[in-house]
């Protein structure tokens, strides 16, 4: 497992979607501000999972998912709506 099995697309209606490729699931997903704030903390049980996120501006931000495995993946994103 590493960063390129997880994808995450931003639609035009302003929801973001996460995307596990691979035989695992998602437990959590922890959305993180450049200086290391959490923003937002969602439980997930899923390998594909889309939330509302329009309360985030435009702008980089960090993506912390937990599999069922323990394993993290942390991957960085720019919200551009």
């Amino acid at each position: 497992m590493n960063d390129t099995d997880l994808s995450i697309i931003e639609h035009t209606n302003g929801n973001v979607q996460f995307k596990l490729r691979g035989n695992h699931t998602m437990k959590s997903i922890e959305i993180l501000d450049l200086l290391g704030r959490t923003l937002y903390k969602m439980p997930v049980n899923s390998n594909d999972s889309v939330f509302k996120l329009s309360g985030l501006s435009q702008a980089t931000y960090i993506a912390k998912v937990t599999l069922d495995n323990g394993y993290v993946i942390t991957k960085k994103a720019v919200k551009r709506r």
